[in-house]
């Protein structure tokens, strides 16, 4: 159920066009290489990045499941990729719109006071 609520949060922020994706290589963008999946992310390039992005985009699909309960099951099928970059973006919206943590005055203790004739 979560995955599902940070697909429709993704949707949301894509349609109210609260979310921008720098284009670099686009969906269209053709290579002189076949395309092959790295096995490591921190070894791509910014551009080798873009595109695995826009592939995942570009192949990634949703179902409707639940009888009434509209709970969306989005993915990249397995044999043609992966997902990751379409669930960091996700909960990179996700984490945009939580709110900000509280002041550290709301969070820790106040020091006792030592000068109030008690120690």
């Amino acid at each position: 159920a979560v995955k599902s609520q940070l697909g429709y949060d993704l949707l949301a922020a894509i349609n109210a066009d609260r979310l921008k994706v720098p284009a670099g290589l686009t969906p269209a963008a053709s290579r002189s290489h076949a395309h092959t999946l790295t096995p490591s992310y921190s070894s791509l390039h910014a551009d080798d990045a873009t595109h695995e992005f826009w592939t995942e985009a570009r192949l990634a699909r949703y179902e409707i499941r639940g009888h009434g309960t509209n709970l969306m099951r989005w993915f990249v099928r397995p044999h043609e990729g992966h997902d990751d970059f379409l669930n960091a973006l996700a909960l990179a919206v996700r984490a945009a719109t939580a709110p900000p943590p509280p002041p550290y005055e709301a969070i820790l203790d106040r020091a006792p006071a030592y000068d109030d004739g008690r120690y």
